[in-house]
């Protein structure tokens, strides 16, 4: 089902964009006896804390000794322990694993993993692990800067991009509790040049991102902005006021959106009568201590030991991934993870006056209808392994940040990086296990036991999920066929695949696995497999596409004051947008349009007719362009 060059290119996608997805080449391991012992091994142990079965049993196969000791002393057995991976542990205690040894100290641990992830001489991490309000493990892996071999420290100074979102919150809760405004305040009140969309937006609505505006990063790449361009405050407000529709009613769905963010940042700066980064350092840095840490507003300061941003090359080597933003809010803090230890100790034991803000970041939004979001006020809230656990992570340029704390268990943890393929939330999530231990449930499988004996279902219940479903944000497409008793899957060119039924709704495709979902109208609606990977049901398209040809011109947005070109090239519509350059569109019915893979963004078109189906404009993510008339 999952090809090795399909793995290869959503791992790459993945990582530019922060949705990083792990995964083998089905064919890797087929001459793994050739490496030595040692690194077949080390390969076991990662295996194991990965969670990758599929390896782990390849590895297996090779006579290794289960219980031969890396690192620091790390036994596969306990990687898997340590994760979670109950069914990975079942497997190397059949194969004679010990289960009683000693691990480790936690510190020694972490200090391997993360060598694991940060090779000599790359790009590199810091990362601070707080237990009880104390600073108890703090270090750097890896390169700051690369032309100077400066290396990371825990001091080292990193842009933590969407983590800035929590600080903002704080500043928003503590005018709340000083009585200065109110969650249900319209935000027009403070922001009179925002357009009166004939409903009201509350400042409860852009925290907890129920708000409908369009994210404010959509509307700079549209408008043209590319990434190293300079990008300010005013450039995004400017695009904010613009704007004259609204993607949903507030308060209707919950829908992640930088937007409210920068927004709040302004009205922090109004309400208080300070400017935005003097409110947070007098209200928040100064008195916790955090003495290297500041909203930047200004691209041309020189901030001292301040790490650079860089990416994987695809030849090799890395590429420097330049960041010149202006804007806070939704972002721009630098900061250090030996700071944002401070920070979360203060979430453990509050400082005087702060339990009432952080409490109230900390309870969950909810939507017109009273359901929960699973997002506080610039925290996301959720259940891991049992616990309850607060959290956020942050992407810009090649930037990478995690900040997490579980309030009942008492510990936290802190990670920066400049190393864009970076998982920092795995990262952050295994400090934390590492510390935890026996404290975290064991992770329940998200699919079908693959040793469980394949069911018999009927022909009728197999129809529910033939069809095509597209992996949305990079174009890839699987079929699902019946033949005769039994489901088949092909993605894309790859060689077909068959599906053993595990249960209703659960299919194992070799080491691999999907379970369909949605079936309220008789067929799914979609599946996931054991990537995480999500793949939504396409409709059924025309027999006959419509002439393409009707569909090419150019296109003006009010809202963006700018233009976009649709266009014909060797028989294929083509969308350009201003400095991005060509995207090949992708038919999905009729007048309806996306975009197949790239590296960062992918755009849905709908174009629109008159009643004399004239083309007259179109809508790109919602929103709305209308077609220069024909000369």
């Amino acid at each position: 089902m999952v090809s090795g060059h399909s793995l290869y290119l959503r791992g790459f996608i993945i990582s530019s964009v922060l949705w990083l997805c792990g995964g083998i080449f089905p064919n890797a391991w087929a001459e793994t006896n050739v490496l030595p012992r040692v690194d077949l091994a080390n390969d076991l142990v990662n295996a194991s804390f990965d969670g990758d079965n599929q390896k782990v049993s390849s590895l297996l196969t090779n006579g290794l000794d289960v219980n031969t000791r890396i690192g620091p002393g790390v036994t596969a057995w306990q990687a898997a322990k340590i994760k979670g991976h109950t069914d990975i542990m079942d497997q190397l205690a059949k194969r004679g694993a010990e289960t009683n040894a000693a691990l480790p100290k936690p510190e020694d641990i972490l200090d391997w993993y993360v060598k694991q992830k940060i090779v000599a001489g790359s790009p590199g991490l810091a990362l601070a692990v707080v237990r009880n309000s104390n600073l108890v493990f703090k270090q750097g892996w890896g390169l700051a800067n690369l032309e100077y071999d400066v290396p990371v420290t825990p001091s080292t100074v990193f842009h933590v991009a969407s983590v800035s979102k929590q600080f903002t919150a704080f500043a928003i809760a503590r005018l709340i509790q000083q009585g200065k405004l109110s969650l249900d305040d319209d935000v027009r009140r403070y922001l009179p040049k925002m357009h009166d969309f004939g409903t009201k937006i509350t400042v409860r609505d852009l925290l907890s991102h129920t708000s409908g505006l369009r994210n404010q990063w959509t509307l700079m790449v549209l408008a043209g902005e590319r990434n190293g361009d300079v990008v300010t405050q005013a450039d995004i407000m400017k695009l904010l006021e613009n704007q004259t529709e609204l993607t949903f009613s507030p308060g209707e769905k919950f829908e992640y959106c930088n937007s409210g963010y920068t927004l709040l940042s302004e009205i922090v700066a109004k309400v208080s009568g300070k400017s935005f980064v003097d409110f947070t350092r007098d209200e928040i840095f100064e008195p916790l201590g955090m003495t290297n840490s500041h909203f930047h507003t200004n691209s041309l300061e020189v901030v001292k030991n301040m790490a650079y941003s860089y990416y994987p090359s695809a030849g090799g080597g890395y590429h420097k991934n330049i960041l010149n933003y202006e804007t806070v809010g939704a972002t721009g803090l630098f900061t250090t993870v030996e700071d944002l230890a401070k920070w979360i100790a203060n979430f453990q034991n509050p400082s005087a006056g702060d339990a009432v803000p952080l409490a109230m970041m900390e309870e969950p939004g909810r939507l017109n209808s009273g359901e929960k979001t699973g997002y506080g006020m610039g925290l996301f809230i959720e259940q891991y392994r049992g616990a309850r656990l607060i959290q956020h992570g942050g992407a810009d340029a090649s930037y990478r940040s995690f900040v997490l704390w579980f309030p009942d268990l008492r510990l936290g943890v802190a990670l920066v990086s400049n190393l864009g393929s970076v998982n920092s939330r795995e990262v952050a999530l295994t400090a934390a296990e590492i510390y935890l231990g026996d404290k975290l449930q064991p992770l329940k499988p998200a699919g079908p036991d693959l040793e469980t004996p394949s069911v018999q279902l009927s022909p009728a219940s197999l129809d529910q999920y033939v069809g095509k479903y597209e992996l949305y944000w990079s174009g890839v497409i699987t079929e699902v066929s019946r033949v005769g008793s039994h489901l088949e899957s092909r993605e894309d060119n790859d060689p077909v695949s068959v599906l053993a039924a595990k249960g209703d709704n659960r299919f194992a495709v070799g080491k691999s696995w999907m379970v369909f979902q949605d079936l309220k109208s008789g067929v799914a609606s979609q599946f996931t497999n054991n990537w995480g990977e999500t793949f939504k049901r396409l409709n059924a398209p025309e027999e006959t596409q419509p002439d393409l040809s009707a569909y090419a011109g150019d296109f003006w947005s009010d809202e963006l004051e700018t233009f976009l070109k649709i266009h014909l090239r060797d028989g294929r519509l083509m969308l350009e947008l201003h400095r991005h350059g060509e995207f090949p569109l992708r038919y999905v019915a009729r007048n309806s349009f996306a975009t197949s893979t790239s590296d960062y963004w992918w755009f849905d078109v709908e174009f629109q007719r008159d009643s004399k189906e004239t083309v007259t404009g179109l809508r790109l993510n919602s929103l709305q362009f209308r077609r220069r008339p024909l000369e």
